[in-house]
């Protein structure tokens, strides 16, 4: 059954792969949708393409995330919440 306008998304199921649109992914970095983009055009960051559309594994960004030199995930998330006002 497809999703009506408005409601929130599932989880995806055990295994599969979440993916992000453009704005989803930026959200989840605490980076703005243009800064984004341009990482993906450098092709710094990992992504794919599905015909025209672009989109990035979350899985895949959580790795890319734990990867880079001086940051942990938890500290991107305390970011994330900070910025969110949690």
């Amino acid at each position: 059954m497809r999703p009506r306008r408005g409601d929130a998304p599932e989880a995806p199921a055990p295994g599969q792969a979440m993916m992000l649109d453009i704005r989803a992914a930026a959200d989840f970095l605490g980076t703005s949708p243009k800064a984004l983009r341009h990482l993906i055009e450098r092709r710094r960051i990992p992504f794919r393409k599905l015909g025209r559309k672009v989109v990035l594994l979350r899985g895949e960004l959580e790795q890319w995330i734990a990867d880079l030199p001086g940051v942990s995930l938890d500290q991107v998330r305390a970011m994330q919440d900070q910025r969110r006002g949690a």
